[in-house]
């Protein structure tokens, strides 16, 4: 009976579900039109020196990144890049861990530094007067 006890509560622990806050950003298989999914490294978070009272004045929000590998792109992209490039990108919820700054957000990201490597699908996008970047929402650390 005991041993019955045991495999059952096992069975139910493997069957649950994980908690929204351990779940891990999953890389596309195929980007949208305008996005690139990539496999990168960090080489510098860039301070936040911006004047407004942004999460981007307090956490890095930008870094620059070796590309390490481009899995594919939209049909629509125009900043065209290869392995090996160096491109700074723009982090929508910074580079701090996410889970200490949006603890409401349903899916949450580790943080990056330098060094780190990562899989993303950076969207690329268009800002007047400064010309093309890409943004990156969520990434999977390696």
């Amino acid at each position: 009976m005991r041993v019955l006890l045991i495999m059952a509560f096992s069975l139910h622990a493997l069957s649950c579900k994980t908690p929204k806050d351990l779940q891990t950003y999953k890389v596309p298989e195929a980007p949208g039109p305008m996005s690139c999914v990539i496999h990168a490294e960090v080489l510098s978070p860039l301070s936040g020196a911006t004047t407004d009272d942004s999460l981007c004045s307090i956490y890095p929000c930008k870094a620059r990144v070796r590309i390490i590998d481009i899995v594919s792109c939209g049909s629509s992209v125009s900043l065209f890049f290869n392995a090996g490039d160096t491109l700074t990108v723009q982090f929508a919820y910074t580079l701090h861990n996410t889970k200490k700054l949006f603890p409401k957000m349903q899916e949450h990201y580790p943080g990056l530094k330098k060094g780190d490597i990562f899989f993303t699908a950076a969207e690329q996008r268009m800002r007047p007067g400064t010309g093309e970047y890409f943004l990156i929402y969520g990434y999977k650390r390696e």
